[in-house]
């Protein structure tokens, strides 16, 4: 909705009597917009609404409000006590946020909508080189940074796990899983939550590649279909494995099991398995895959200790790499 629309809807509601602060809102205050653009650093006070228009009046009643963010997406208001001349570093890209105040230039600031919803959008786009890329998904308006594969099978997986050296410590507690941990450039997890916030609205839309290496270097792979994690013990689901890449199926056993970690025992063992094999996965009694696992220096180690998938090398074969990555099936 353009500035103007919002100045002349909300006259019209001065004049029927159902507007109390149109009157200062037409003579005082006169917003312009930037598409796809917001403050940050500078909201104090953050609401739902139904639209810029409730936004905007609610800004023109506060003397120390001199702009605000609206949120197509998810409707929220965010009144900000500064404006992006006073700090243009704070004013930055959101996708699905229009931005206001009373500077006529702003409008020059907009940015178009672009589907830069995923890894995949972005590759669709021209971005074909694998990095560290801001995408906008589905309740994640302010944005995720998030490791793009460009390269692999067509390019656009968003990669959320990567074994590679060790440097990484996976054996961790729950709160570590669910926000995330590591460097995406290196060993990382992702997190649960951004896991689950990217897949549990679009069950079904998800395909799930794993990439295993071994220590001669030998290199194969997995694919499933319909993968998403639900709910708050992260529940794994999967509709189907796609047999292609030599690795075999190491994960349809684990479908439809919640999430364990060392201090939140969710398998389905009279023992906790993340204990006994010091990792974190969706175990049952307790895996066919534990690409958690410790990180070992070298193949063949210790039965179910080492980052292990069954169906390659046998639970006692530690491998040498490993990663895991999502993109839309359509």
């Amino acid at each position: 909705m353009e500035m103007y629309v919002i100045v002349l809807y909300l006259v019209y509601m001065f004049q029927k009597g159902q507007c109390g602060y149109c009157q200062r809102f037409e003579t005082e205050m006169v917003f312009h917009s930037a598409n796809n653009r917001g403050m940050v650093n500078h909201t104090f006070q953050t609401k739902m609404v139904s639209s810029p228009v409730l936004c905007g009046r609610d800004c023109s009643s506060i003397p120390q409000c001199t702009s605000f963010n609206y949120n197509k997406i998810e409707g929220f208001c965010e009144l900000n006590n500064a404006t992006r001349m006073i700090y243009p570093a704070d004013f930055v890209e959101i996708q699905g946020t229009v931005y206001y105040d009373e500077n006529m230039d702003t409008v020059a600031f907009s940015l178009s909508d672009l589907d830069n919803s995923s890894c995949k959008m972005l590759h669709r786009a021209g971005h074909h080189s694998s990095g560290i890329h801001t995408i906008y998904p589905l309740g994640i308006p302010a944005g995720l940074d998030v490791y793009c594969d460009m390269a692999t099978d067509g390019g656009g997986w968003a990669v959320f796990q990567r074994r590679k050296d060790g440097t990484v410590d996976f054996y961790r507690a729950w709160g570590d899983y669910q926000s995330g941990f590591g460097d995406p450039s290196g060993e990382f997890w992702l997190g649960n939550d951004i896991l689950r916030k990217l897949t549990e609205l679009s069950p079904g839309r998800w395909q799930l590649r794993v990439d295993l290496r071994d220590w001669d270097n030998t290199d194969v792979f997995a694919t499933y279909n319909g993968f998403s994690v639900t709910g708050e013990d992260y529940v794994l689901h999967l509709d189907s494995y796609v047999d292609q890449g030599g690795a075999g199926d190491s994960l349809l056993s684990h479908n439809g099991r919640k999430f364990s970690t060392t201090d939140r025992d969710n398998d389905e063992a009279s023992w906790s398995c993340a204990d006994d094999w010091h990792g974190a996965w969706w175990y049952e009694q307790c895996f066919a895959s534990h690409l958690n696992g410790v990180y070992l220096p070298g193949p063949e180690k210790v039965y179910r200790r080492g980052i292990a998938w069954a169906s390659w090398k046998g639970l006692a074969y530690s491998l040498k790499e490993c990663s895991m990555k999502i993109r839309e099936i359509v």
